[in-house]
């Protein structure tokens, strides 16, 4: 008796020690199920990404070749003179000749800005707003005019954070970075990819001259705001869709 409950304890500690072992394969595989299916959801982003940078640059080369090319398409030349082999010339055109001049006709109302609309912009502070003067500052009578511009220049941004009472640091995710760049560089590039249809190298090549060159932005800098503002927009549209 005491011989089978002994045989009966060992096997059913070898079948507790068995399905122990069994639950921890079965916890790191739905693990690695996990981190699998995460990979393959990155993989398909970026394929879609790189399927969609792949079109752009298609448009852009072909834009390229047509400006080889020289047709109608990128000249002032009309269609009946595009060469064999380029663009087809139109057979039918549904403009009338007119005896108008070209550029905005007489009577028809312009959309410049006016002095009453610039003084509303300086008054909201919404512009950086700076005196000229011309002449003797010293008379009374002057007369105003104004010229709207941008001021494009590099800006350096030093962010200091403070450890709190314990002596903690608490630094935000966006500056776990040493380096980063700001909202600005990175809605231009995206402005300029999405609107602008312009590759990544052109508008890094862009962005570093109208900061004078010390942007020093890369090709992947660039590739990567895109990506970042992509799953953006794909979580706030699930998060709207779930609402909704």
């Amino acid at each position: 008796m005491g011989r089978k409950s002994n045989y009966e304890n060992g096997m059913y500690q070898q079948l507790m020690e068995i399905m122990g072992r069994l639950d921890t394969v079965e916890k790191e595989h739905k693990q690695e199920v996990g981190e699998l299916k995460a990979e393959i959801a990155d993989l398909k982003e970026e394929n879609q990404l790189l399927r969609q940078e792949n079109r752009l640059l298609k448009d852009d080369n072909a834009r390229l070749k047509s400006i080889i090319n020289h047709d109608s398409s990128n000249t002032s030349l009309p269609p009946s003179t595009d060469q064999k082999g380029g663009k087809p010339a139109n057979t039918y055109n549904g403009r009338k000749k007119t005896k108008r001049k070209a550029g905005g006709q007489k009577g028809h109302k312009g959309t410049t800005l006016t002095k009453a609309e610039i003084e509303v912009k300086i008054a909201s502070g919404k512009c950086r707003h700076e005196v000229k003067m011309i002449g003797n500052a010293a008379g009374q009578k002057y007369v105003t005019k104004y010229v709207v511009d941008l001021a494009v220049e590099p800006m350096i941004t030093e962010i200091r954070i403070y450890a709190d009472k314990e002596g903690v640091l608490h630094i935000p995710k966006e500056y776990r970075s040493d380096v980063t760049y700001g909202a600005n560089v990175k809605a231009l590039a995206v402005s300029l990819y999405s609107e602008g249809v312009m590759s990544n190298d052109r508008i890094a090549s862009f962005l570093n001259a109208a900061g004078n060159g010390e942007l020093e932005l890369s090709e992947g800098s660039v590739y990567g705001f895109c990506k970042n503002w992509r799953r953006f927009l794909k979580q706030a549209f699930q998060i709207w869709k779930t609402n909704c």
